[in-house]
């Protein structure tokens, strides 16, 4: 018994250094074996957030444009150089059409025909369909009832009759954020500001909550033991989360169908499209999964940009001064033009964007043999093969001195006219880049500006007495703080 229990454990360790090497044996730089466990078992007990491995890579492996990289056992080709990003995502995009298998398995048919997940033709046809929703025109459509959704934030800001308020703005912008998505995408005014116990304000966090110990375990046995998941039925998204959506898009078609009700928000416009030249079959299970995807990304990037933007402005009163000034010259004439117009507006969510980007990595995976050509003396010729993994860690280009001065410096000069030429808009990509970035960037710039101007119109802000010290969390998909985010908002005269 003995003997097989050590002949199984060292199968196992010869599989893992074999594994592990993977990028050695084509002679590409990656961290030695040992230096990848040690900072595995490291992270595992401190829990850091995995923006410090990006750019504590980074600084490691200074001027490489590629180094060899792991997700849970899993090799992936890291692109540090913003001209070979631009090959990936947009000069050679056909061989790198595809995401990485996120999850091989979840259980659920729902999250397999995200447009997210969906690959190759699949995904070309249904973003294709989908895409004239995200206009600036149908945008547009959608102003009044984001000004609706921010004017209720106000109000609920004002509610204690007092000159200064103490709000978690995690929590309070993770509400607002519901309440708009609801209201234009499906005509609800569900006001989960207002209460407490909303119920699309739960169904919310149980969609976008990526953090907990458990949460991280269930993850990798997923993503290394698809088999193991299956048998044991383990998940990441919770099953009513996706019960509720699919009840929730269901009803509301027949809901519309019945009463030839026609709004101009993303459910209206999908139903009545004409733009569907493949004949795509828009079913219940197609219609949910584009709504799921559509809730959970634009609830991350709108929810988390507003909180660490009025985190920002807080630390930073020269900055929030400018800003409220531009406000406060445009207040008498706010539209939709006006503020999409708004320069120092678009300055300081810019900066949010690039000091915190939502999505802190990008990735792709390669779907035909592709050839990364050796530059310099330390490199080697790359053979990508089909199922190889490309990762960009964004968050350190965002965060790497030598693009961006002081880079931890929260300047919206960066984006002036002048000073916004220099920035490389491939080593700046928030949204990500090419034909599979963000389908629905301009609707999450127009939330992020809209509450901005609303709030700020009536309130100052600045760090509550009773804010810790920020913390990111450890968490495999966002970038938020570990604890609450308590800031004072100041009534203004």
């Amino acid at each position: 018994m003995l003997a097989l229990c050590l002949t199984i454990l060292t199968i196992g360790f010869c599989t893992l250094v074999h594994r592990y090497l993977h990028w050695s044996r084509r002679g590409i730089k990656q961290y030695p074996f040992w230096k990848i466990w040690l900072n595995n078992i490291r992270d595992f007990i401190t829990q850091p957030p995995l923006t410090d491995a990006m750019v504590r890579a980074r600084e490691d492996f200074k001027n490489a444009r590629y180094i060899g990289t792991y997700q849970n056992f899993k090799p992936r080709l890291c692109i540090e150089d913003p001209e070979l990003i631009k090959h990936v995502f947009v000069k050679d995009f056909d061989y790198f059409v595809d995401h990485n298998v996120f999850l091989p398995y979840d259980g659920d048919t729902v999250w397999e025909k995200s447009l997210f997940n969906l690959k190759g033709d699949d995904w070309k046809q249904l973003r294709g369909f989908v895409s004239p929703t995200f206009t600036s025109s149908k945008i547009k459509l959608m102003f009044h009832t984001i000004l609706e959704c921010s004017a209720q934030v106000v109000a609920s800001l004002k509610k204690s009759g007092k000159e200064i308020v103490e709000f978690d703005v995690k929590e309070l912008f993770g509400r607002l954020t519901t309440d708009v998505f609801f209201g234009t995408h499906f005509g609800i005014l569900c006001n989960s500001v207002e209460e407490q116990t909303n119920e699309f304000y739960t169904i919310g966090q149980k969609a976008t909550n990526f953090l907990g110990f458990w949460l991280k375990v269930r993850f990798i046995v997923i993503q290394v033991f698809p088999i193991v998941a299956r048998v044991f039925g383990l998940r990441i998204f919770d099953q009513n989360v996706t019960n509720f959506f699919r009840l929730l898009v269901k009803n509301n078609i027949k809901s519309r169908k019945s009463q030839q009700i026609a709004r101009p928000d993303l459910i209206g416009i999908i139903m009545k499209s004409e733009n569907n030249p493949d004949n795509i079959e828009l079913t219940d299970e197609i219609l949910t999964a584009l709504v799921a995807t559509f809730f959970g990304a634009g609830f991350d990037t709108v929810s988390s940009a507003l909180m660490y933007t009025f985190y920002e402005l807080s630390c930073n009163s020269v900055v929030q001064q400018k800003l409220l000034d531009e406000i406060d010259a445009n207040k008498d004439n706010f539209t939709y033009q006006t503020v999409m117009e708004m320069q120092y507006l678009n300055m300081v969510v810019s900066e949010t964007l690039r000091k915190w980007p939502v999505g802190f990595f990008l990735e792709r995976q390669c779907v035909k043999p592709y050839r990364i050509p050796a530059l310099k003396d330390d490199e080697v010729e790359v053979q990508l093969k089909v199922g190889d993994g490309i990762w960009v860690p964004l968050y350190a280009l965002h965060r790497d001195p030598e693009l961006f001065s002081d880079p931890d410096r929260f300047d919206p000069e960066r984006f002036n006219p002048e000073n916004k030429k220099n920035i490389n808009q491939y080593a700046y990509m928030p949204f990500g880049n090419g034909p599979r970035g963000c389908i629905g960037s301009r609707y999450a710039l127009l939330v992020l500006k809209v509450a901005i101007f609303q709030i700020l119109q009536s309130f100052s802000v600045r760090p509550s007495k009773n804010m810790l010290p920020l913390q990111i969390a450890r968490s495999y998909l966002q970038l938020l703080p570990k604890d609450k985010m308590l800031l004072d908002f100041r009534r203004r005269n």
